[in-house]
C-alpha cells in the first residue's frame, strides 16, 4: 500500500520541472478552472476540494470563493497550511466528515484513480452536496494517445518516476489503483445520482511519445500547446486526451 507521506509528495509533485516550478503546480489548468468555477458556481455556495494535496489549486481559489480543502494525507495538509489561510481537514474521500449538505460544489482533480472504492466517494459527494450541486472530476483516460503508444510496463513498478518516461503517466504512479474507461465513470456517476452536463478529455502532454524525435523538441511542442489550449479551453469533446474531465450535477431525489 502506498503511503502518502512527505516522501511521496516530494517524489511526484515537488520536484522541479524544466520550467522552474514544482511538477505538481499547473497554473494554466488552475486559471482555466478558476474562470470556469466562477461562472458555474453559486455566489453564496461553499466549495470543497477533496484530494487537495499540497494546496496548489486552493491558492487560486481562496480569494475567489468560500472554499475548504481536504486530503487523506496529513503530510500534505501540513505542507498546505504553510501557504493557505482557509480551513484544511484530514479525512477520507470515501467517508466525508460533514453532516447536512453544506456544499454547492465539490472538486476532485486527479483523485478517484487513488481510491479503492470510488463509488463510495460519489455517494458521499452526493450526500454533502446541495440540490443541483456540482461535482468536477478529472482522472487518467486509458483510451488516450499516450496510453495507446506507451502502455503499462509492470517490470518498472517501484522504480523512480523519472526512469519510467516510456510508460503511460497513469501507470508511472504506483498509487493509481483505479484506472477505468470513460464509459465506466459515466455509468458510475449516473448510478450515484449525477447528471453529466459536460465532459471530454484534455490534451497531449505525457511526453515523450516518439523515440525517433528528441525529447526536448517534443517537450517544447506538446507542452506549449497543452498550456495554451488548457488556459483557453480546458478540455475538448474528444477521447485522445490524457485525462478524462467531467462536470456533473446532483439530481434531485
Amino acid at each position: 500500500m502506498i503511503s502518502f507521506d512527505t516522501e511521496y509528495f516530494e517524489r511526484y509533485y515537488k520536484k522541479r520541472s524544466w520550467f522552474g516550478f514544482d511538477r505538481g503546480r499547473r497554473p494554466f489548468l488552475y486559471r482555466f478552472w478558476t474562470r470556469k468555477i466562477r461562472r458555474i458556481s453559486s455566489c453564496n455556495g461553499r466549495v470543497l476540494e477533496v484530494g487537495c494535496g499540497l494546496g496548489y489549486f486552493l491558492r487560486y481559489l481562496e480569494n475567489e470563493l468560500p472554499v475548504i480543502g481536504m486530503d487523506f494525507s496529513m503530510a500534505a495538509i501540513q505542507i498546505a497550511k504553510q501557504f493557505l489561510r482557509i480551513p484544511l481537514l484530514q479525512g477520507s474521500a470515501e467517508s466525508l466528515p460533514f453532516g447536512e449538505p453544506p456544499f454547492s460544489m465539490i472538486i476532485a482533480l486527479d483523485l478517484i484513480e487513488h481510491l479503492p472504492h470510488p463509488e463510495m466517494f460519489l455517494a458521499e459527494a452526493r450526500r454533502v452536496l446541495k440540490n443541483d450541486g456540482i461535482i468536477i472530476l478529472s482522472t487518467p483516460n486509458p483510451a488516450s494517445f499516450g496510453a495507446k503508444v506507451k502502455g503499462r510496463k509492470p517490470d518498472l513498478a517501484g522504480r523512480p518516476y523519472d526512469e519510467r518516461i516510456w510508460e503511460w503517466h497513469a501507470w508511472r504512479d504506483d498509487s493509481h489503483i483505479n484506472i477505468r474507461p470513460i464509459s465506466e465513470w459515466r455509468s458510475l456517476l449516473r448510478a450515484n445520482g449525477f447528471r453529466i452536463f459536460q465532459d471530454g478529455t484534455d490534451t497531449l502532454w505525457d511526453v515523450p511519445y516518439f523515440k525517433g524525435i528528441p525529447y526536448f523538441l517534443q517537450k517544447a511542442l506538446f507542452i506549449s500547446l497543452h498550456w495554451i489550449l488548457t488556459w483557453a479551453f480546458g478540455f475538448f469533446p474528444w477521447t485522445w486526451g490524457e485525462n478524462y474531465v467531467c462536470i456533473a450535477k446532483k439530481v434531485a431525489p
